[in-house]
């Protein structure tokens, strides 16, 4: 599934929460010392995908 996540919008952020759950509070990331991972780099994907 590929969701457009550059801008904001209600069903894709209802969707994603109930597939991975809520973000992190503020307070929490920072007694987590951060959260997240690095930048994925996708070295080859099926030629369905190639255009996106």
């Amino acid at each position: 599934m590929i969701l457009e996540t550059t801008y904001t919008d209600k069903s894709n952020e209802q969707l994603i929460n109930d597939l991975v759950g809520k973000p992190f509070a503020f307070l929490e990331a920072f007694k987590m010392k951060g959260i997240g991972s690095k930048r994925m780099i996708i070295e080859d994907a099926s030629p369905n995908l190639n255009p996106i």
